[in-house]
C-alpha cells in the first residue's frame, strides 16, 4: 500500500521524522527486510498457476560467467551436441526463457524464475542452493521442528518442588558434599572450568519460558490466590512486571494481544550449571528481569 499510493513520505511524518530522505530510507529498510514476508503472506506464489509447456522455450547458447543458478545437471544419452538440454526452462512469472542469465532454477521443484520476476527482485544471483517462494511457503507450512528453540526437551514434567528435589540431588551428587557445604563460589568456579575445557560436557535442566498466565510467578496479579496484604502492596505496582508493559509511556501498551515474553511475562527455573545468555531482544527491545531464588 504504501509503496503503490507513494505514501513513505506520510509514514515519515507521522513517526515525527522531518528529514526529507528518511521515507527512502524506510523504503529501502522495507523492502529489504518486510517486503518478502508480506508477499509470502498474499499466497500469490501459492495460488500461481503454471506455465503452459507448449508456450515459449528458451533459446541460448548455454550459461555466461555470472550465469544462472542451474543445477549441474546432465543431459539424457537422447540429447545431442545441436540441443539444449535447458531447453524446457522458463519463467513461471513471466512465461518466457530468454535473458537466461538471470534465470533461477530451483533446487526442490526445478521451477524457474527470472530474478527480477520476483517480488522483491534479486539484485544477483544467490550463492549455494536456491528455494522457489512457493517451496519455501509448502516448507513452512510442512515444518514440525520437535526442539524448541533448539533445546532438547525433558522426558518428565516436574512441579516446582519436584524440579527442586532433582536439582538439589543433582548438586549433592557432583560436588559429593552436603548441599550446605557447597558455597556459590565453588559453583562459578566449576562452571568456569567446564566452559574453559573444549571436551568438557555437563548436562542440567532448565524450565524456560513457563506462561506465568497460566503457572503465576512471583509477582501477584488478581489471578493469585489467597492474597495477602503484603501481595496487595505489589498488586498495583508499576515495577510489577505484570503491569510493567501496561505503563503509560511504554509503547506496547498499544499492543492489543497478550504476547509472552513482552507484554506478560516469562518465569524461568533454573539448576546448578543452567545460564541464561546474554543475547539481542525481539525487536531489539529492552528487557527487565527479577532473580526471585
Amino acid at each position: 500500500m504504501c509503496c503503490s499510493q507513494k505514501k513513505w513520505a506520510t509514514v515519515a511524518r507521522k513517526m515525527d521524522f522531518h528529514d526529507p530522505q528518511t521515507s527512502r530510507v524506510l523504503k529501502q529498510h522495507y523492502e529489504k527486510l518486510l517486503l518478502s514476508f508480506d508477499v509470502y503472506e498474499t499466497g500469490v506464489y501459492e495460488e500461481q498457476n503454471d506455465v503452459d509447456e507448449s508456450q515459449k522455450k528458451i533459446q541460448s547458447n548455454g550459461t555466461t560467467k555470472n550465469g544462472p543458478k542451474r543445477n549441474d545437471r546432465s543431459p539424457s544419452p537422447s540429447h545431442t551436441n545441436n540441443v539444449d538440454p535447458f531447453a524446457n526452462f522458463i519463467c513461471k512469472s513471466c512465461a518466457r526463457g530468454d535473458d537466461d542469465s538471470y534465470l533461477l532454477i530451483c533446487d526442490i521443484c526445478d521451477n524457474c524464475y527470472h530474478t527480477y520476476c520476483l517480488i522483491p527482485a534479486l539484485m544477483e544471483i544467490p550463492r549455494g542452493q536456491w528455494r522457489c517462494p512457493k517451496c519455501v511457503a509448502q516448507l513452512y507450512h510442512t515444518a514440525t521442528p520437535t526442539d524448541a528453540y533448539g533445546f532438547e526437551q525433558s522426558e518428565k514434567e516436574y512441579t516446582l518442588g519436584e524440579f527442586g528435589e532433582m536439582a538439589d540431588e543433582f548438586k549433592r551428587n557432583y560436588f559429593n558434599k552436603p548441599l550446605t557445604e557447597i558455597s556459590s563460589e565453588d559453583v562459578e568456579q566449576e562452571f568456569w572450568r567446564i566452559l574453559s575445557l573444549p571436551d568438557a560436557s555437563v548436562k542440567v535442566e532448565y524450565g524456560a519460558d513457563l506462561a506465568t498466565g497460566e503457572l503465576g510467578s512471583g509477582f501477584p496479579s488478581m489471578k493469585t490466590k489467597d492474597l495477602t496484604e503484603n501481595d496487595k502492596k505489589y498488586l498495583n505496582s508499576p515495577w510489577n512486571l505484570n503491569n510493567f508493559a501496561c505503563h503509560y509511556k511504554s509503547v506496547l501498551r498499544y499492543i492489543n494481544a497478550d504476547i509472552s515474553g513482552m507484554k506478560v511475562p516469562w518465569a524461568y527455573v533454573g539448576m546448578c550449571f543452567s545460564c541464561f545468555c546474554w543475547h539481542v531482544e525481539d525487536h531489539w527491545s529492552y528487557s527487565i528481569n527479577y532473580l526471585h531464588w
